[in-house]
């Protein structure tokens, strides 16, 4: 069976050639897993070996003091590779978490493996387009999923979560327009919500056949066979006595 990992990292900055990560999330979960179980997941803070931008603190909310006993990211690269090791790595925008622990695998002097990734942006972008972003917490909300942004451990949980909830999504044979509450009873009651959401789902609409334009003639201006031969004889009446009357002068 597959093993799945999403990865979340905090950081000093955006750019991983100088910036360095101040916190990392490792949560594993299986291909056909609810999320509902307990599990043994990662999360440590890393001390950066440099300030912690106020900018930086300001999205994430970790300080210096909160990184000054925390170990440096050297002190724990094997334990982290051997954690991810024969993973599928899952992240919402993964490459800039890729990047980032790369990065930090290099200064270790560690080589960082391959890596097979998927990112739940994409994902997203193709099982939700009607979404009005596609933010790790714009999806939550639409999905009615608890979720602290910008908490390491949070995010890499929220990140499993749309995953998982795509792939119900998508194996559920509910077909395409299958609404946003329908959607939430089923990732909640899993089986017996899938069978609920059936079972209320109204019945197709009765086929409606297409109406032509009516071609017969308008009845107003119609005239019946017995109709036309009364007015017919009538004409031939009056000429006849007109003429009569024209020749008796």
């Amino acid at each position: 069976m597959k093993k799945f990992i999403a990865l979340d990292v905090e950081t000093t900055g955006f750019d991983h050639e100088v910036e360095s990560i101040v916190e990392i999330a490792l949560f594993p979960f299986g291909e056909n897993d609810d999320l509902s179980s307990n599990r043994e997941a990662v999360l440590t803070k890393i001390n950066p070996g440099h300030p912690i931008p106020r900018e930086a603190t300001n999205v994430h909310g970790i300080t210096d003091a909160d990184v000054a006993n925390a170990p440096f990211f050297k002190d724990v690269a094997d334990a982290i590779l051997e954690f991810m090791d024969g993973a599928i790595i899952v992240g919402h925008n993964v490459m800039f978490d890729i990047k980032f622990l790369r990065e930090a695998f290099a200064r270790a002097g560690i080589q960082m493996p391959y890596f097979e990734v998927i990112d739940t942006v994409e994902i997203a972008q193709r099982t939700w387009p009607e979404a009005r972003n596609h933010k790790l917490k714009t999806l939550t909300s639409l999905l009615d999923l608890d979720h602290k942004a910008h908490s390491a451990l949070d995010d890499a949980r929220a990140c499993a979560q749309v995953y998982f909830s795509a792939q119900i999504w998508k194996k559920k044979g509910i077909g395409e327009n299958m609404d946003i509450n329908e959607f939430r009873t089923i990732r909640r009651y899993g089986s017996q919500g899938t069978e609920a959401v059936l079972r209320n789902r109204s019945p197709e609409p009765a086929t409606v056949q297409k109406k032509f334009p009516d071609m017969r003639p308008d009845p107003v201006q119609a005239k019946k066979p017995e109709e036309t031969w009364i007015f017919s004889t009538v004409i031939f009446s009056a000429l006849a006595v007109f003429i009569f009357i024209q020749l008796a002068g």
